[in-house]
């Protein structure tokens, strides 16, 4: 009885596998496709820039948001979380095959509607990498002639424990599953590459050019027009206004394939806002920069451009959120956080990583918990949510420092209705980053070479299982106290926040969940 009453729910989730409705004998040149999966509440803006592009140089190009497609099939399906396991993690039971096999058959109708002569697929992070091999190995033996591109940060070789030196991106290549590949900004290079210009770099090679400022100025704005907006939870668009980061953090890959701060001016930025707005009667935005305050110039004319507006429409203003940094209170004081929240700035995200002061000042981090303690009151005086992310287990973390984290968390507890707190997963030493590259230097060891997380540090002792009890300590702590958290290293609640009907992105995009 319970089987069939099992089989009958995974019957009619599969009305809810990704599908499209296009004009019997429509083509296009380009079909530019996102890989799942990836938790986002927004449209895909890899696709929509990429598509303007495509455009600039003649050719016709279509975008479909498949990773959205596919939340809402795993979110109607009665075993979710087994489903996920597929797209996080490259496994699934025998007893789950068939449904994996129905959704890229789904996928490969989409394709077969559009008819291109160019496939372009963005591969987000790794977990986009099961769905990536699943579904180019399936197109390679129904679909031959389709050429084959693939891109975005998940192509690189960043958490490869399979690849090895090998990016992900040139393994596929190898592999005969994919075409070309392009690695970074691909504004550029995916323009040269419709040019027949495959020696640019980044293309098939990982000697990449980023974008400067004037060049990040030029790129078109992306273009929504095939995004079906009744897949969001709500009218949000991306936007970014800088690449880079102005500071140096000890544990960031990021600075390390984007080596240099790039931004583009607050009138370019704004430009692109009025001009979404009118597009697509957008309002709110959210930036993709790594902190949109790293050039406070541009930052504080962006804010008063739209805190003019807003003033100007009061019924009619732009709202957004973005990551930040906190400086002293002598660089960023009352001033610009007033205009920050005229602006419409809902929510900031702020790495202040440790609640220690050495520890923070170690990570490359230059400011102090005075100094998130002020900006702290200032955001929640002009009513700005702020959301906090923590790393616990440093390479230089003790119980002690631990035990400090607890103390911060209890003498702010009167303010924890106004901020969030997200814990990441212990410490992982990403490939290319600073503690990548001096091991020695700060007293760690990889217990295994494609093991990231599992280090040990020789001189304190600290291991995975000391680090990961450290992160249980503080999230007990936290919950004990009634603060708003997120454990960003539990995939599983997210998925099941997904289920519940909860916008698992709240945190960011405006309060607290």
């Amino acid at each position: 009885m319970f089987g069939s009453i099992r089989k009958d729910l995974i019957s009619q989730s599969q009305q809810y596998l990704p599908s499209v409705t296009v004009a019997p004998g429509t083509t296009t040149d380009i079909l530019l496709l996102n890989m799942p999966l990836t938790m986002t509440e927004t449209p895909w803006t890899a696709g929509a820039v990429l598509k303007s592009v495509a455009s600039s140089v003649g050719y016709s190009c279509s975008t479909v948001d498949v990773n959205c497609k596919t939340l809402q099939w795993i979110k109607h399906h009665p075993k979710a979380l087994e489903i996920k396991n597929f797209f996080w993690e490259g496994v699934i039971s025998d007893e789950y095959q068939h449904d994996i096999d129905q959704y890229i058959d789904a996928i490969l109708n989409i394709i077969r509607q559009y008819n291109p002569k160019i496939l372009g697929l963005s591969v987000f992070t790794d977990m986009s990498r099961s769905a990536t091999v699943s579904i180019t190995t399936k197109i390679r033996q129904q679909l031959p002639d389709i050429k084959i591109i693939i891109g975005g940060h998940g192509i690189s070789n960043s958490f490869d424990y399979v690849t090895g030196s090998i990016c992900f991106g040139e393994k596929l290549k190898q592999d005969g599953l994919t075409d070309h590949y392009i690695l970074g900004d691909a504004e550029h290079s995916f323009k040269e590459f419709l040019n027949n210009n495959l020696k640019y770099p980044g293309i098939d090679q990982s000697n990449w050019q980023q974008l400067n400022n004037q060049e990040t100025e030029s790129v078109p704005y992306p273009d929504y027009t095939d995004y079906d907006w009744s897949l969001y939870p709500q009218k949000m668009l991306g936007i970014t206004g800088s690449r880079g980061c102005v500071r140096k953090c000890t544990f960031c890959d990021y600075i390390a394939n984007w080596k240099k701060y790039t931004w583009r001016s607050a009138d370019s930025i704004f430009d692109e806002m009025l001009h979404q707005k009118q597009q697509y009667g957008v309002n709110n935005f959210a930036f993709s920069d790594s902190l949109i305050n790293g050039n406070l110039k541009e930052y504080e004319n962006l804010v008063t451009k739209l805190s003019e507006y807003n003033l100007a429409n009061p019924t009619d203003q732009f709202r957004w959120n973005s990551f930040f940094i906190f400086r002293p209170i002598s660089q960023f004081g009352e001033r610009l956080w007033r205009l920050t929240a005229l602006s419409g700035c809902i929510k900031l995200v702020v790495g202040i990583e440790s609640f220690n002061d050495k520890t923070r000042f170690a990570m490359g981090k230059k400011f102090t918990n005075q100094d998130v303690d002020d900006n702290l009151a200032l955001a929640i005086k002009y009513n700005v949510h702020v959301g906090l992310l923590c790393i616990i287990g440093y390479v230089s973390d003790t119980q002690e420092i631990i035990d400090e984290s607890l103390a911060w968390l209890d003498a702010r507890q009167h303010l924890k209705e106004y901020f969030t707190v997200s814990f990441q997963q212990t410490l992982m030493i990403l490939p290319g980053s600073w503690l990548d590259e001096n091991r020695e230097t700060v007293k760690i060891k990889l217990i295994r070479p494609d093991d990231w997380q599992g280090w040990i540090n020789t001189e304190t002792g600290s291991t995975l299982e000391i680090r990961e009890a450290w992160l249980k300590q503080v999230l007990d702590h936290a919950a004990s106290l009634g603060y708003s958290i997120i454990d960003d290293g539990n995939v599983h609640k997210w998925l099941e926040d997904l289920l519940d009907g909860k916008q698992w992105g709240a945190w960011l995009l405006g309060g607290p969940i």
